[in-house]
């Protein structure tokens, strides 16, 4: 064996573990002895070809074993290993092959029509092909001689061009051969060639060595203690040097070399699942992919338990991304950030991370040079002190010979700034950097345009070169920009003609790799200018401006634009296109209602919500319309003024309840405002009295005669406020819980109108506190935004002394009382009714979860809330996941809950309730009023089918119950003869509330000089036993669930949240899996029972492991 010849080293270690797996793929393993044959017969068709040392072979194979043996192969031989993309464009490709006169190349079936289609444009051919499988290229590169030249012995084909066709190299002139005669080979002969990016729009070919090569390799598998039982990733792409350090540092040390699919390494969490599975122990990867594959494990709820160690390299790592780790993984895994150049031989330093008291926004320090290397930080020739910035240079024996364009070298090789006296040449890197008071270097950035962008290198210019190239362009800068999560992108600033940016992205991909291709386009009129007369960066639009240029597609005339009028008032966005999606836009279940209630009034048609769903967009809808027959709209009627009014349907079934529960606060609806400036009480009086007077329902009083329930509508209320100053008080925290407990926990009287509190609380000499409470039979939610909006809007009219025009209200709630009897009367209901009498028949599940206590006989009503929230990044990969199914987050949220219930119940028939607006008609808009009714959604679970099965029946389910949603579900309990159980709710316990209801998407009017901010309080009362509420904000999904404190304690809610959110992660990860192995457990849980099974496994092995077993193993 001879150390500096990796080759040897190689056959020594297969030569030791020969039955030990050298590879694994995907689905092949390859042992060490018969990687080794396979190194031994690919030689043996290079020796026939007569390859000299020295020659160029060309490998444009897909990772793997056969990529890896070409590598190992070549060295064997003295040839040069270079490994070559077919996905570069045809312009690098010429340049690569003219430069290196590649003799071999080494490749596969699948690439022929590429392959095919570049040596026919460009006219340049190798001498010869070395192929995996010989029958798919034959026709396609003009293949002569055809017969007997597939070599079962070894799955290798070989042919040679004749100027005119490739012709296949008979197998008697191979088979037969000898064995292989080796060459000698020094270890200073070349081993390599790598292309990295260039500032002329070519890329530049380095040249490694043997001897260079191996030093690292050495250095590398010993400072990790790589050892037989290592399985280690293999991630980066070929054609890049940090391919050698995965394959050749595992294949030194009789490790695993792991290689994911192709699909795998494009789906990070198909990465990360296979990371996991594959029982990785050492990751090599770039910090990018890291923060990635680290996200995809925060939402899997996931660790790798058996990664030991992560070398990251290639880009800059930050205190962020070692403080998520730790969050993710704790200690039980260590992490190195390295750092080098092509150039000097992959990597050259070393920081080994041993804690995690980092702030996000630190640098993290490559360390220290690693043997026989010297990395010096240099300003004005001068060796810097600690903390000084200069100039990074590399001085060691073991670096690359170079560019292949000699001249390219004596800006990379110069001499040392700090030697006058006599020669020593170093590596001038183009980073600048510091040294750290603790000896560590630290990294700061580029000297030149150069940046590392996802690991690799890019030359600015190179792309800045391919756009000037562009006709029409005049002037272009490129940022690399930082986003989200430091993630990063290109950014492309131009002036001159403006061009479409997918038209300059298929420009591009002509001339750039596709690593290098901006992804965003901006166009400037000019570009703005420093006092230098140089563009200011700073200056330039930010990538919040960016994303939304050049994406709106303009609704045309008619139809389309009233549509999207009426989405701009539902969704609040100004610009909307004709091709967007409804539901990709903000739209909901509730909102489409909305929608489908203003078309009706508008457009004189009728849609239903199956409509909207299957026709999302304003060009289909409008089309749809077209196609529709028209109905008139047809107001609601108004009828005559009467002593009494009876009840609604959404009325009856609240005072029946409240008349069983008399004195309990349980349908009280509070809402607290804390308010901040200059306020005029008497306006918000004023205000107030005016809102009452426009709606019926606040001046409304119920009451029972010979058994029937009545409503009641004064004529005139004078209301007052109540008004407390509690400025200066030193129990003031006291005071105020003592008033709101009074304000939102005092039952009403139903019988004395009106069902409505406010009390204004003065805590500052600008700081005051609104309180409100209505009785949920005169209002729902959809009111109290209402309610606080128009007085908003009147309270400002007044202290302005203006005049103000509300919408015109034409109805009144017992208006609507009347339209939806006579609506329900006959053949109008018969359908809906025998809708839900079908979906409903048969036994009733009752649904029992785990951690119940003790149910009441008489259901009771005391209650708590528990917050919990999801972030953007989880929320957004979930409404990702919903779009592709076409499905809202409600219906998403709902199959979620279903799913959790299942996992805790093991029931396959499960009811949830929801509530619905019940608005349908456009003349309840503006109305203040109870109109909620409520749905039951029934859904037979299958434990084997999928996430993803289950959501497309819950949204079949949703749908079907929004059709049918005018049907009262008092009347549907009454006819369904259900036996009443008075400890719990009829039909179904669990309720999920997507609270989007809104009259318009703006935000809450601003009162004048004040500043309004919504303050949540916990009223102590819970409707049911458990109540799921969603409500989306710009920082993600805001969540709540409301229990029945005699049911459930707070600590097995909480646990519930969690389950939520690991399961929500799980359905990410592996949608579709069964149901019954979803994942709810939280990293937490799951860390317990590791640790117990881990402690189980301890007991067990000192039973049968001693050490003299252990010494057999290890030798």
């Amino acid at each position: 064996m001879i150390k500096e010849l990796l080759y040897t080293v190689f056959e020594a270690t297969a030569n030791e573990y020969p039955s030990l797996i050298a590879i694994e793929e995907d689905n092949e393993q390859c042992s060490y002895e018969r990687l080794n044959t396979e190194i031994n017969d690919l030689c043996r068709y290079l020796e026939v070809l007569q390859l000299k040392t020295g020659e160029v072979v060309g490998v444009a194979l897909h990772a793997g074993i056969r990529s890896i043996a070409s590598l190992l192969a070549c060295f064997k031989r003295g040839q040069v290993y270079m490994p070559v993309s077919f996905d570069l464009p045809d312009k690098q490709l010429s340049h690569i092959f003219e430069q290196t006169h590649p003799s071999v190349l080494i490749v596969n079936a699948e690439q022929v029509e590429r392959i095919t289609s570049f040596f026919h444009s460009s006219g340049i051919y190798a001498p010869y092909l070395i192929s995996i499988a010989a029958t798919a290229i034959l026709n396609e590169l003009h293949l002569d001689d055809l017969a007997g030249i597939t070599m079962e012995a070894s799955g290798w084909t070989c042919w040679k061009w004749n100027g005119d066709s490739y012709v296949s190299i008979p197998q008697e002139d191979i088979l037969l051969r000898e064995p292989p005669q080796y060459p000698e080979i020094d270890k200073q002969d070349n081993a390599y060639i790598y292309y990295t990016s260039g500032s002329t729009g070519l890329n530049k070919g380095i040249i490694g060595t043997h001897n260079s090569l191996a030093h690292y390799i050495h250095w590398h598998r010993n400072a990790f203690e790589i050892k037989p039982g290592d399985r280690i990733s293999q991630l980066a792409p070929l054609t890049f040097d940090a391919s050698l350090k995965d394959i050749l540092v595992a294949l030194t040390a009789g490790a695993t070399l792991c290689v994911p699919a192709k699909s795998v390494r494009q789906h990070t969490d198909q990465l990360s699942e296979w990371l996991f599975n594959k029982n990785i122990t050492i990751l090599q990867t770039v910090p990018s992919l890291f923060r990635v594959l680290m996200k995809s494990l925060k939402e899997s709820g996931k660790d790798l338990p058996a990664l030991r160690h992560i070398a990251l390299a290639g880009e800059r790592l930050y205190g962020q991304d070692v403080l998520n780790w730790k969050h993710i993984n704790g200690d039980k895994c260590l992490l190195s950030n390295l750092y080098g150049l092509t150039e000097t031989t992959i990597l050259k330093s070393r920081y080994l991370i041993t804690h995690s008291d980092w702030l996000p926004g630190d640098i993290i320090p490559v360390g220290q040079p690693i043997s026989n290397t010297s990395i010096a930080v240099i300003n004005y020739d001068q060796i810097c002190a600690p903390g000084e910035i200069g100039d990074i240079y590399i001085k060691s024996p073991f670096v690359t010979k170079g560019y292949i364009d000699k001249q390219l070298n004596e800006q990379l090789f110069v001499q040392n700034p700090v030697v006058k006296d006599k020669a020593d040449i170093v590596c001038r890197t183009g980073d600048i950097g510091r040294y750290r008071s603790d000896g560590n270097l630290e990294l700061l950035g580029r000297k030149d345009d150069q940046v590392k962008f996802n690991g690799i290198r890019i030359e600015l210019d190179m792309v800045k070169s391919a756009l000037l190239n562009v006709q029409g362009i005049d002037q272009v800068e490129i940022l690399l920009i930082t986003v989200e999560d430091l993630q990063q992108s290109l950014v492309c600033y131009y002036t001159g003609e403006e061009t479409n940016g997918t038209t300059l992205v298929e420009i591009l991909r002509r001339a750039l790799p596709v690593s290098h291709i901006p992804g965003y386009y901006v166009w400037l009129k000019e570009f703005p200018l420093n006092v230098n007369g140089k563009v200011d960066r700073k200056q330039l639009p930010k990538l919040a401006t960016m994303l939304v240029l050049g994406e709106e597609q303009h609704p045309r005339p008619g139809d389309e634009q009233t549509i999207a009028g009426i989405w701009q008032q539902i969704l609040g966005i100004e610009q909307i296109s004709r091709s967007a999606s409804f539901f990709t836009l903000g739209g909901s279940s509730l909102k489409a209602i909305q929608l489908i209630s203003k078309i009706y009034k508008q457009l004189d048609t009728q849609l239903t919500i199956v409509d909207i769903f299957n026709h999302a967009t304003i060009e289909a809808q409008a089309k749809l319309l077209q196609r529709s027959d028209k109905s008139d709209f047809v107001p609601i009627p108004t009828i005559a003024v009467q002593d009494r009014y009876p009840l609604s349907h959404a009325q009856q079934r609240i005072w029946v309840l409240e008349e069983r529960i008399k004195g309990q606060p349980t349908f009280n609806m509070f809402m607290s405002y804390r308010l901040i400036g200059h306020i005029v009480p008497t306006a918000i009086e004023t205000a107030i009295n005016k809102v009452i007077a426009r709606h019926e329902s606040l001046r409304t009083s119920f009451f029972m005669e010979e058994g029937i329930a009545w409503q009641r509508i004064q004529d005139n209320i004078n209301f007052y406020i109540t008004q407390l100053d509690f400025c200066g008080r030193a129990d003031v925290k006291h005071l105020i819980s003592a008033e709101i407990e009074k304000a939102a926990l005092h039952p009403f009287e139903l019988q004395q109108a009106p069902l409505l509190r406010i009390v204004l609380l003065k805590l500052d000499i600008q700081e005051y506190l609104l309180l409100y409470c209505m009785h949920h039979i005169i209002a729902d939610e959809w009111s109290l935004q209402i309610f606080m909006r128009e007085v908003v809007q009147l309270y400002n009219a007044a202290v302005l002394e203006r005049t103000i025009q509300l919408p015109a209200l034409t109805i009144q709630y017992k208006d609507f009382t009347h339209w939806q009897q006579e609506e329900l009367s006959g053949e109008r209901l018969l359908a809906h009714r025998n809708y839900w009498l079908q979906k409903l028949s048969g036994e009733i599940p009752v649904l029992k979860l785990p951690g119940e206590k003790k149910r009441p006989d008489i259901q009771t009503y005391s209650g708590a809330q528990y917050p919990f929230d999801i972030d953007n990044v989880l929320y957004d990969k979930w409404k990702t996941l919903l779009h592709e199914q076409q499905v809202t987050p409600f219906m998403g949220l709902t199959a979620l809950v279903k799913a959790l219930l299942f996992r805790y119940s093991g029931q396959e028939d499960i009811i949830i309730g929801t509530p619905v607006a019940g608005r349908e008609h456009p003349d309840l808009e503006y109305q203040i009023g109870y109109y909620l009714n409520t749905l039951a959604l029934r859904d037979k679970i299958d434990k084997q089918a999928s996430f993803l099965a289950l959501l497309q029946q819950v949204k079949t389910t949703a749908l079907e119950a929004f059709e049918h949603q005018v049907y009262p579900f008092d009347r549907l309990v009454e006819e369904l003869g259900v036996s009443r159980d008075m400890s719990r709710s009829p039909l179904f316990d669990v309720v999920v509330v997507f609270q989007n209801i809104q009259v318009a998407a703006s935000d809450l009017p601003r009162m004048h000089d004040l500043e309004i901010y919504p303050e949540g309080i916990d009223a102590g009362i819970s409707k049911g036993d458990i109540r799921f509420e969603f409500e989306e904000t710009a920082d993600g999904l805001l969540c709540g669930i409301e229990f029945n404190t005699d049911l459930y304690d707070l600590e097995r809610i909480k646990k519930m949240s969690g389950h939520f959110i690991s399961l929500m992660t799980d359905v990410l990860k592996n949608p579709d899996h069964p149901l019954h192995g979803l994942n709810y457990l939280t990293p937490a849980e799951i860390s317990v029972k590791k640790e117990q099974l881990s402690a189980f496994n301890a007991t067990m092995e000192k039973g049968f492991l001693n050490s003299k077993y252990v010494n057999n193993i290890h030798n």
